[in-house]
């Protein structure tokens, strides 16, 4: 041992010397290091540092993926390994070096300097991306799904395109291309404003809808009133304005809009498959006084509407060859500016519930147009679900409702949650000079804009922003969010309570609400006892602002005298799991 330990220190000599020799061969580091001019390109003959605050198989096996991409490149001989005796046994040219967990430190304590620098400055951020003087790259993260994100990113996005990096400087926060915050945007001044809504559902008497409906006009007005640019330009509707569609129905909703809507705002309207129950494309523009399909210019900015047809009223194919003819006389008049499109069916396999309400219609001509940002239906789903904004070849939002909730299935209650008439939602959206767009949801139960959840910090503002929305190399809404999304967690001090009712054949299960980066969607109750196993899903009611603070689920058939062990799972709305459930035994 005294041996490979020596034999080890010689190594550990030799890898930093060739290190130094690809920077400043004059660069100390030290737990204070400054920023100097930034190293143009990486130096691949450098040592990557994963660290994390656990050292697992999995964070291990991210590190074997990011040493792959560099042999693939430039063919590095490189070995990793979880003992300490062969950690630097890689080919000491184009080295690459990987440590795992705070406990596989260098003998000379450098990579505890390393270490302490970056999560020095990693402060608030879920990870970090830094390069030291001596080309040493570190890869730091509070948590181990955090550091096996910066790693991704890294290898994904900044080692396969030569991209400058600067030193000591966040690189992402997310694991996918960073998505633009707020200060982005410090500059933005809209040029244009408007809302979009849809699914109001207007019936024959007055109801709560009426009701929604006015008060969306009343915020709206107010919040632009508090701005500098103060004007509400539109207000689009993609559909499914009526129970029924019948001429009754569809009065009272235009009379409603009339009596709320300024002389600034233009009143645009499409069809959804309600319109069609008792009515049709004729009663539908004879008191609604518009074209079921209409292209109209406001501010510079185009808008498209496309309403559809059939026995099933959800046939677009009609409209193919007009809609691709818009969308041409768009990209002529600005290919730079976004074309705002609506329809009532969301794309299939796009934004939230759109795998189970959906049109396989009109996705192959709109995916020759990037500009496009699209606008549905339908579904009413929540719109402050992450996945209720979309980009794939261009961008897609699901913009909810103001009548009831109905979501995916998967929860044993189905698809219309509990208290799912408490659904009143819609988008407010401004663009400016520069073509940037800012998509604001907000609830009008609340009175108020949605707001993000952040893990412990102060509650921010939801606002998705589209910095190019002709340019899919800026989309950062992907399907990569599936995969690249931290899990789920409950806090430390989270628990269980059981209450067993007088009789012992009934337990009520309450447990409090997990935390997650971006959406708690959903949890997993197994109780499993002596001849008994039960399970049932629910929903954490994330659509509701406030969330409840706890959740409760009732199971029945257990006995008294037996004993209990309840798990409680939480996902988040890509479907991945917590990696610390909770877990409760009982006797009941």
């Amino acid at each position: 041992m005294k041996y490979k330990k020596k034999l080890l220190l010689l190594v550990i000599i030799h890898l930093l010397t060739v290190l130094c020799s690809c920077g400043n061969s004059e660069a100390q580091i030290t737990q204070e290091t400054e920023i100097s001019e930034p190293q143009s390109y990486i130096d691949l003959a450098s040592a990557v540092i994963i660290r994390s605050d656990y050292a697992s198989d999995a964070i291990v096996k991210t590190a074997v993926e990011l040493l792959g991409a560099f042999n693939e490149q430039f063919g590095g001989n490189v070995k990793i390994t979880n003992d300490d005796d062969m950690m630097y046994g890689a080919d000491a040219e184009g080295a690459v070096r990987v440590l795992v967990g705070d406990t596989k430190l260098s003998p000379d304590g450098s990579d505890a300097t390393y270490y302490s620098s970056a999560m020095e400055a990693l402060g608030d951020s879920d990870h970090i991306i830094m390069i030291f003087e001596d080309n040493t790259i570190v890869l730091a993260g509070k948590t181990e799904s955090a550091t096996k994100r910066a790693a991704k990113a890294f290898a994904g996005e900044y080692l396969s395109g030569g991209e400058k990096l600067m030193s000591n400087t966040p690189f992402s926060r997310t694991g996918e291309k960073p998505q633009p915050a707020s200060d982005d945007f410090s500059d933005f001044v809209p040029t244009l404003r408007f809302i979009a809504a849809t699914d109001i559902h207007i019936k024959d008497q007055d109801t709560v809808e009426k009701e929604r409906l006015l008060d969306m006009f009343r915020y709206s007005y107010a919040y632009a009133d508090s701005q500098e640019y103060k004007s509400i330009d539109a207000v689009v509707f993609s559909g499914d304005v009526t129970d029924h569609g019948t001429a009754k129905q569809l009065t009272r909703f235009r009379n409603a809009v009339e009596s709320s809507i300024r002389e600034e705002t233009q009143f645009i309207c499409s069809m959804g498959n309600h319109e069609f129950f008792n009515g049709s494309q004729s009663i539908f523009e004879r008191v609604i006084q518009q074209d079921a399909d209409q292209h109209n210019i406001i501010n510079g900015f185009h808008f498209i509407t496309i309403s559809p047809e059939g026995a099933g009223a959800n046939d677009y194919s009609s409209k193919y060859d007009w809609v691709r003819e818009e969308l041409d006389k768009a990209i002529a008049d600005n290919p730079e500016a976004p074309i705002f499109v609506f329809q009532h069916h969301h794309i299939r396999d796009t934004v939230y519930v759109s795998e189970e309400w959906y049109t396989d219609q009109l996705d192959e001509i709109f995916k020759d147009y990037p500009n496009i940002v699209n606008f549905s239906g339908h579904s009413h789903g929540a719109i402050n679900n992450p996945r209720s904004i979309y980009q794939d070849k261009y961008t897609l939002l699901g913009a909810g409702t103001l009548s009831y909730f109905e979501m995916n299935s998967g929860m044993s209650y189905g698809t219309v949650p509990p208290r799912a008439g408490l659904a009143a939602q819609f988008f407010i959206i401004e663009a400016d000079e520069n073509n940037r767009v800012r998509i604001l949801p907000f609830n009008i139960l609340t009175g108020n804009f949605f707001t993000r959840q952040t893990e412990g910090k102060p509650e921010e503002q939801l606002i998705w922003y589209l910095t190019a929305p002709s340019d899919p190399d800026t989309f950062v809404y992907t399907r990569e969010r599936w995969t690249d999304s931290a899990p789920p967690y409950f806090d430390d001090n989270a628990v269980i309570t059981a209450k067993v009712t007088a009789n012992g054949s009934r337990v009520s299960i309450t447990f409090p609400q997990a935390r997650d980066d971006d959406c708690v969607y959903s949890y997993k109750l197994e109780l499993k006892g002596k001849g008994y196993s039960f399970s049932y899903s629910v929903f954490s009611e994330y659509y509701f602002e406030p969330m409840p603070e706890t959740i409760s689920i009732s199971a029945t058939g257990i006995k008294e005298g037996n004993t209990y062990t309840a798990t409680i799972t939480a996902y988040d709305c890509y479907g991945i799991p917590c990696e610390n459930p909770l877990v409760y035994e009982f006797t009941a």
